[in-house]
Parts: C-alpha cells; structure tokens; sequence
C-alpha cells in the first residue's frame, strides 16, 4: 500500500512538467499507516503531504444512481459536517496549506464581457423544485446580468405556469424519482403544453427534457405520461448514458449559427427522440453522436450546457423571448 500511493501521486506530478502540484492531502487513510506513506512520498518525491482524511463511517454520505443526494434529503447533515471539520482541524495541516496557498502566483482573471443586455425585462418561468434542482448557478446569474427575471415554479406543486411569462427554462435532476407526481400533476403539463403551443420560446436539458417527452420511465420501469412537447418516450438504462464533457457543433440555436457550445452528459437514462439539431464530440477523441432538437421557438435535449462557453446561446435565448413579447 506504502509504494502504491507513492506511485500514485508521482504519476500525477510527473504525467506533466507543469502540473503545479505541490501538495498532497491522503484520503481515507488510518492514523496508523500515515505517519509511513507520509515519510515515503516526502522522502522520494518533491511535494508535502499536508494531512489525510481518516475513514469516519457515521459520516459517509449516501450516493443515488447520479451520484448526488440534496443537502436537504441527509439527516443530520449540519452535525455530520461539524463533526468532519473537528477531525480534520487535526489531520490536516491547516496553517501549512494557508501558507502553500500565499505563496501562489496570482491567476490572471479575465471577466467576460456580454454585451447584450435586454431592452426591458424578460420574464423567464424556471422550473425549480425537488425533480428539478440541478443548475450552473453562473448560468442563471448571467441571464439576470442580461435583463432576465427568473420566477420559479414547481412542476410538481403547482397547477400552472406563473403569469405574464415570456421564456420558460427545464434543468436538470430527478424528474424520475418523482415521475408519479409530476405526471398526476395534469393541470401543469397542460399548462406547459399549451405554452409551447402558443409559441412561448423555451430551453430544456436533461431532466427537463426528459419532463417534455410524451412518457417517461421511473426507477421501477413504470411508464407515466409527461408534458407531451418532445413526441417519444425516456427509460432508463443500466448503466451511464454519453458520459462526459463535450461540444456541441453543427448546429443552429434559436435558428442562428453561434458556433461551439461547451456542454457535458452525465445520465442513465435515455430516449427514443434525442433529436439530430446538434453533434456533440468528445474532447480527444474521434466519438460524436446527434443530439439536440432546435428550432426557432426552442432548444431541449440531454447536454448540460455552460453559457459562458458561448454568450450568443442566452443572449439568443433571450432575443427570442423579447422579440416575442414584442
């Protein structure tokens, strides 16, 4: 074990001349065997070990299919957390990593500039409740940078869209675990039904566009009829479905080419309708499947997109619900 995690770590320095790596923090490490793998990778390689973690199974939080549970869902969470960060104030060296982190060169830090900023204020539904919590928080705070007012909605809770609303927004989470509710919940799906019917500009992505699909699979393989925007049905696999970081080419976003889009999968369920608007590649590699229905009123589909990677697909977006509301 002492040799592995030595070798281990020197892959990691060495695999690049530049990999800054300083210091290493060893996880799930009894006290016992420390002090040896700590003497060991000091002794032959040019970093410090800075601690470790020891195994503390009273705190261990749980894991789902996706890998994450709410905050909100773990009992106890606050004591949990505590209890982690007394054992840590004494197995890592915390005043060494302050002093590592002051010596650091500055990051060079550019801001991106956006440009665009609505003409008035463009009212955004954003679906945001237990089956749909996963977000880039920097994606909705630039849509607020750039004229948005996001209100909130829950698919499951509440019977209709809010009023007066220009764009609507479908992010990812959990929509199968609360298949039963959202698909009971008819009053909403025909809400957002007939808002995509009346032209209302909308973007969905994994959980949400799963919610679209005419039926969508739950954990158990129960089908539950769904908003009915997307025609196919979504099931779940067994095992991880397109996984990874890619970029969105060849496509169209709101029916104008704005070239690459940085995005990423990361789901075990899959569709009969994925859409063929976009191909997505994977970085260093010769993989690239279709994906992505686009069109001038709306863009859904498995990726996870990141706006900061191309501001022209919010700002698109957003000149599609204002041209509208026009």
């Amino acid at each position: 074990m002492s040799l592995s995690a030595a070798a281990f770590v020197k892959g990691f320095v060495e695999y690049r001349e530049d990999s800054q790596i300083r210091g290493v923090i060893l996880n799930q490490i009894s006290p016992m065997m420390y002090p040896r793998l700590k003497q060991i990778i000091e002794e032959t390689l040019p970093v410090k070990v800075y601690g470790y973690v020891p195994v503390v199974k009273d705190c261990v939080l749980e894991s789902r299919h996706l890998g994450l549970v709410m905050p909100e869902e773990i009992a106890d969470l606050h004591d949990k957390l505590m209890k982690l960060a007394d054992i840590l104030e004494r197995s890592v060296d915390i005043d060494g990593l302050l002093e590592l982190a002051e010596g650091a060169e500055e990051l060079p830090v550019q801001e991106p500039l956006t440009g665009y900023h609505t003409k008035r204020s463009v009212r955004i539904a954003l679906a945001k409740d237990e089956a749909f919590c996963f977000f880039y928080q920097d994606n909705l705070e630039l849509l607020e940078e750039m004229g948005a007012q996001l209100i909130p909605f829950s698919p499951i809770h509440d019977e209709k869209l809010p009023e007066n609303i220009d764009g609507m927004l479908f992010h990812g989470g959990y929509p199968e675990l609360y298949a039963k509710a959202l698909s009971e919940n008819k009053k909403m799906l025909t809400s957002v039904r007939e808002a995509v019917q009346a032209g209302i500009p909308y973007m969905a992505e994994c959980g949400g566009f799963m919610y679209l699909h005419q039926e969508m699979e739950d954990m158990e393989g129960h089908s539950w009829p769904m908003a009915g925007v997307i025609p196919g049905k979504s099931w779940r696999t067994p095992r991880l479905t397109r996984f990874g970081y890619i970029t969105l080419e060849d496509g169209t976003c709101f029916g104008k080419n704005v070239g690459g889009i940085r995005a990423h999968e990361f789901h075990y369920f899959d569709s009969d309708n994925c859409g063929e608007s976009y191909t997505a590649r994977k970085p260093l590699s010769s993989r690239s499947w279709n994906c992505i229905h686009s069109d001038r009123q709306g863009m859904s589909g498995f990726p996870h997109m990141y706006y900061y990677s191309n501001l022209q697909v919010p700002e698109q977006f957003l000149r599609t619900c204002e041209e509208r509301k026009a």
